[in-house]
């Protein structure tokens, strides 16, 4: 088993640690000198490994994020109840970092030096709480207030689900930004309003929170996330274009092009 140690011999240092406030909230401690792009990790009881993960923000800012997770924010919702469990149970987390002062260039391109190690040390060491695939490493990428996982898993739900929905044309460019309205599906497919669905965009999966965007008590539910509108962009589907999707269980949505 990787221990705490074999990431010390790579320059992890601890930083900080975590601790229950007296309203058994999650507080962390940290020694921030406000560097960035960073690798950090969690430590079970001073010698397990149970995560790790990258951040181009500091690591007070990244801590900020698993204290007070947003409603759409997975990842950090998944590992602040991790973390409360573990320190309920009288179990320490310690915070370590690693700062990539390294610079690396490919072909006058400068690397993130973070991201490249991420991938090798999950990969590596199997922390406990990195999500992984069935082929590869599934990866929780930090895009902004969303997070995307990357990964070739072939989901068999997608092709049980048989129900396939056109999404209007528009004249404007709100599906640019990443707002899909879904006021012309029938409520059997539809999401309680509040709940965190999952987007699968290509070989990119996503979250959102499903909403009524209408705020005088009519029927206007929508996605909001702005890596539809990315990603919608990159296939060149302009304001006036045409794309589809499917509803599975009520919770996933599948988008198609064609």
């Amino acid at each position: 088993m990787k221990t705490i140690e074999d990431l010390k011999k790579i320059g992890f240092e601890k930083v900080g640690e975590w601790e229950l406030s007296i309203d058994n909230q999650l507080v962390f401690n940290v020694n921030d000198d406000n560097t960035k792009e960073i690798l950090y990790s969690f430590i079970l009881n001073e010698t397990k490994i149970i995560y790790i993960g990258k951040t181009i923000k500091t690591i007070t800012e990244r801590m900020k994020g698993y204290k007070k997770p947003g409603k759409s924010q997975n990842t950090n919702i998944r590992l602040n109840k991790i973390i409360l469990q573990e320190l309920n149970n009288k179990n320490k987390i310690d915070i370590y970092m690693l700062k990539t002062t390294d610079i690396v260039y490919f072909k006058q391109l400068k690397i993130n030096l973070a991201a490249g190690l991420e991938d090798i040390l999950i990969k590596l060491y199997k922390p406990q709480h990195n999500l992984h695939g069935n082929f590869r490493v599934i990866e929780d990428v930090e895009i902004g207030e969303n997070e995307v996982i990357l990964t070739n898993h072939i989901n068999n739900e997608e092709s049980e689900c048989n129900n396939l929905f056109k999404c209007h044309k528009t004249a404007t460019n709100s599906h640019l930004k990443g707002y899909i309205n879904l006021g012309n599906i029938p409520h059997i497919y539809l999401p309680n309003i509040g709940e965190i669905i999952t987007i699968y965009l290509d070989n990119a999966i996503t979250t959102a929170t499903f909403i009524n965007a209408n705020q005088q008590g009519g029927w206007n539910p929508r996605i909001n996330n702005a890596l539809i509108g990315k990603w919608l962009q990159q296939n060149n589907i302009m304001k006036e274009g045409t794309f589809y999707f499917k509803i599975c269980n009520n919770n996933t949505f599948y988008f198609y092009i064609n």
